[in-house]
């Protein structure tokens, strides 16, 4: 099985999601970058993504995720292991949704020390010969070499610090909703770069063809659209909301930019109202 090291982070464009993979590569690993235009700090985009895109590696694959505004501070760095897949990445959520999803098997806190040892003993570049690990650049220095090894065979307690139990992490839902008054209040996920605004929930809240309001309520705006099954069921430049290609809620202009009109950024709440 080729197994391989998903790569995530906020990173953009620059080196240094790029000095990753020569990090996975110098370890003797395959790197795959998956996405590293997640806004900066964005945790919740960052783990919605880390939910759509682990169920696509190999089994047996590692993820590195490294949306990380904690870096250097006391967080931890940690290692997933789940049924099927191993994933790296600061304690702050970002892992937690696709770890629930594939079944916590065990967690464990990285040894930044145990893990040098071993980058040393087998690395094929010289950049590990005198390394330090530095405050601000784990991707490099803990995550992507974390999850390489695992790819390799290299058990997770050779490179941890600690076991730890799931009550000892940080937990973060980006599935939820809350109802009143015939208003469905739910949470901006992600924004993709057409500008449709996924949102916290799974399901439709109307049929197909209702009339509903979608409103930020913070902003003052509201736009009417149409449930819908894809893009082209409502007119150009119409709002539609639908399931979306990773099961979520989702708005949309069709041809337009749904979070450019609502003024809409991660973390907001926007209301769905029934509209006749």
């Amino acid at each position: 099985m080729n197994k391989v090291v998903g790569l995530i982070s906020d990173f953009g464009e620059g080196p240094y999601a790029g000095i990753m993979a020569e990090v996975v590569a110098c370890l003797g690993g395959t790197p795959l970058h998956i996405d590293h235009s997640i806004p900066p700090f964005d945790i919740v985009s960052g783990a919605y993504v880390t939910l759509q895109a682990y169920r696509w590696l190999p089994k047996g694959s590692s993820m590195a995720v490294v949306i990380d505004p904690g870096v250097g501070t006391e967080r931890k760095a940690i290692i997933v292991k789940t049924k099927n897949y191993y994933l790296v990445g600061p304690d702050n959520g970002v892992l937690y949704p696709a770890a629930k999803e594939d079944d916590i098997d065990k967690i464990y806190e990285v040894d930044p020390q145990k893990l040098l040892d071993v980058t040393r003993r087998i690395a094929k570049c010289i950049g590990f010969l005198d390394h330090k690990i530095s405050k601000t650049f784990h991707g490099r220095d803990i995550f992507a070499p974390t999850a390489t090894l695992l790819t390799l065979g290299i058990g997770p307690e050779e490179l941890a610090k600690k076991e730890l139990k799931e009550e000892d992490i940080v937990k973060l839902d980006i599935e939820r909703m809350e109802v009143k008054d015939n208003k469905f209040f739910l949470k901006v996920i992600y924004i993709d770069r057409f500008g449709n605004v996924a949102l916290s929930w799974r399901k439709l809240l109307f049929s197909i063809g209702e009339k509903v309001l979608i409103c930020n309520e913070e902003q003052g705006i509201c736009i009417k659209g149409r449930v819908s099954s894809t893009f082209q069921d409502v007119s150009r430049g119409e709002p539609l909301i639908y399931i979306n290609s990773f099961g979520f809620l989702e708005v949309a202009i069709n041809q337009g930019n749904a979070s450019r009109e609502l003024k809409a950024k991660t973390g907001d709440i926007l209301t769905v109202i029934r509209h006749e």
